[in-house]
């Protein structure tokens, strides 16, 4: 579901560690946060979105890539288990100060859709 064999995984809130299993989502047993790729927690030490869940469907499992508009995640869309894209982009002015009112997009093949957080 994502995740490849012998990827070392993270927990972005107590630092958990173990090794990805094909077909699974593990979740930390102290933070019920899902673990992350160990290499894209380090790429965004200070994201906030990283091993959550947006609107209670797709688990956020990875980073593709960030910007000054925001950013693109690897998630699971759980209820057919298929890996989507999800963009959040961040609302106001650049360089206001502001981080504002994100909405995640999630896009995988057959269609995309919209998820408001």
């Amino acid at each position: 579901m994502g995740l490849h064999a012998e990827t070392s995984l993270v927990c972005r809130q107590c630092g958990h560690t173990a090794l990805a299993a094909p077909g699974n989502l593990p979740k930390c047993p102290e933070d019920d946060l899902y673990l992350v790729a160990e290499k894209d927690s380090l790429r965004a030490p200070e994201d906030g979105i990283l091993g959550t869940e947006i609107a209670d469907k797709y688990p956020v499992i990875g980073l593709i890539g960030a910007g000054g508009m925001g950013a693109v995640y690897k998630a699971i869309q759980r209820s057919v288990g298929r890996l989507v894209a999800i963009k959040v982009i961040r609302s106001g002015e650049r360089g206001d100060g502001r981080r504002g009112r994100r909405r995640p997009s999630p896009r995988g093949r057959g269609g995309h859709h919209l998820v408001e957080q």
